[in-house]
């Protein structure tokens, strides 16, 4: 079995754009896989998923991305990590950066659960009512 951290900091390395950050889905999340962008939204599987990303990609039209792991610990199969994800524009000027605090199940390879904890607001995504 494969290493939990290294597999999480291999998922995040594959957010450079949007196209990669899909592909990243598709490979390890399962038809269960819960991501949950706690206030914001909760997916279930992967074309659930894959649906939050492309709302996203309407709303802010990111050209790449970059996720800055500051913390990262793990227990068992349970990975906590501390990072900021910045999303740019095709111009190079920055749509936001997200100091995010993030909960992942893995199974191998595999996101079993994805949970995260930011500030909407400083997202620009509309919290949950």
């Amino acid at each position: 079995m494969s290493n939990p951290i290294d597999e999480v900091i291999a998922f995040f390395s594959e957010w450079t754009t949007m196209d990669k950050l899909r592909a990243s889905i598709r490979a390890r999340f399962t038809p269960q896989t819960v991501w949950d962008n706690v206030g914001v939204s909760t997916t279930v599987g992967v074309e659930d998923a894959l649906g939050f990303l492309n709302r996203y990609e309407e709303k802010f039209k990111p050209a790449r991305a970059e996720v800055i792991i500051k913390h990262v610990a793990a227990t068992g199969n349970f990975v906590f990590n501390e990072r900021i994800d910045n999303f740019y524009r095709a111009d190079g000027s920055r749509i936001n950066s997200v100091i995010a605090v993030g909960l992942l199940e893995m199974d191998g390879p595999r996101i079993l659960r994805f949970s995260d904890y930011f500030d909407a607001r400083q997202s620009g995504m509309k919290p949950a009512s």
